[in-house]
């Protein structure tokens, strides 16, 4: 599932509109391929399952569950939110551009950490701080069957840098460090 915002309108059976959460199901490339072609790729099965309403589906099905007595939503989260259904977690926030100071001192970066769910392997989260862009990768290794995901993650983000010209480590303030939760 890939979350995204959609635009509700008329005929998705609800009487809101407006942006909502909404999700859509496509498979992601995994073969060997250049970034760029897996970046193509996926954005195209997005616009695809976009298209199709799915993402409309899946907010008018959220917009309904959050009308329901706050039991009956943790009854459905703990029936959905485990491996069955999904096998990553990928989140994606803001965060702010301008310096923030804590106790006088410049917070210079950040690293999100999110949990796992249940039979759930690995979290991805990304937040965008000042000038940096934080990643925290949550592992567990009794999913992964003792794989080694942060180096071959690490190894894929010099690759990243490296395909995508940008800049090379050390020049321009590019510094790549994976902090990993296991």
């Amino acid at each position: 599932m890939v979350p995204l915002t959609a635009r509700l309108r008329a005929g998705t059976g609800t009487a809101d509109t407006g942006n909502r959460t909404a999700a859509v199901a496509v498979d992601l490339p995994i073969a060997p391929t250049s970034v760029r072609r897996r970046v193509a790729a996926v954005a195209a099965a997005v616009a695809r399952a976009q298209a199709s309403g799915q993402a409309e589906g899946s907010a008018a099905v959220l917009s309904g569950l959050g009308r329901l007595p706050r039991p009956v939503q943790r009854a459905f989260a703990r029936l959905t939110y485990h491996g069955r259904f999904f096998h990553l977690i990928v989140s994606v926030m803001p965060g702010v551009r301008r310096p923030l100071h804590i106790g006088g001192g410049l917070v210079r970066e950040v690293v999100p950490v999110l949990p796992l769910a249940p039979g759930v392997g690995v979290a991805v989260g990304a937040l965008a701080w000042g000038r940096t862009l934080g990643v925290g990768l949550a592992v567990d290794d009794a999913v992964l069957g003792g794989r080694d995901l942060p180096g071959r993650v690490d190894a894929a983000w010099a690759g990243l840098i490296r395909e995508a010209g940008v800049a090379s480590e050390g020049q321009n303030g590019v510094e790549r460090r994976l902090d990993t939760v296991r």
